[in-house]
């Protein structure tokens, strides 16, 4: 095969590459995946499924008013980021940028506050306390598919789970 051969089959590799790319990410969002912008959704797993399908859409709203709070927080933390690296350390600018992170986290937080106070209001009483207890632990449930998003194993799980010491005595 001369050299234009080769590249046809590169260019017709590669398209079809692209289009399988494709095909998969228009799949994920034609399916709901956007479910996933709200991240308390996992927390909805203990409540049956019309008090599910009724709170999903307040989720994700509240996700969404609360969007510039947490680009703030982010913006927060690379500032401190930023400070902490600089030579020499500015003990004055670092305690400026925590002060800031501080005021910004208790904004966020108050805001958080409410809206869960709406939210849980829409609860049926008899499975408030399922959705509160899965979220005052912080555990989603296991993923059924992959590493966990943090790369960490779960709590369960990994070298500090287990037991390498002697075993007891009786």
């Amino acid at each position: 095969m001369n050299r234009r051969h080769w590249m046809r089959l590169i260019l017709a590799l590669s398209l079809g590459a692209n289009l399988v790319v494709a095909g998969v990410a228009i799949g994920h969002f034609s399916r709901g995946g956007l479910d996933r912008a709200a991240p308390l959704i996992w927390a909805l797993g203990d409540l049956d499924k019309p008090t599910r399908d009724r709170l999903k859409p307040i989720l994700r709203e509240n996700f969404e008013a609360t969007r510039e709070a947490r680009k703030a927080l982010r913006s927060a933390s690379r500032d401190i980021q930023k400070v902490v690296s600089e030579e020499p350390l500015d003990d004055a600018k670092l305690a400026n940028s925590l002060a800031r992170m501080r005021e910004l986290s208790g904004q966020y937080q108050a805001q958080i506050h409410q809206r869960a106070i709406a939210t849980l209001q829409e609860i049926p009483p008899d499975q408030r306390a399922r959705f509160v207890g899965r979220l005052l632990r912080s555990e989603p449930p296991p993923r059924r598919h992959g590493p966990p998003r943090n790369g960490m194993p779960p709590p369960n799980e990994g070298p500090s789970a287990r037991n390498t010491g002697p075993p007891p005595r009786d």
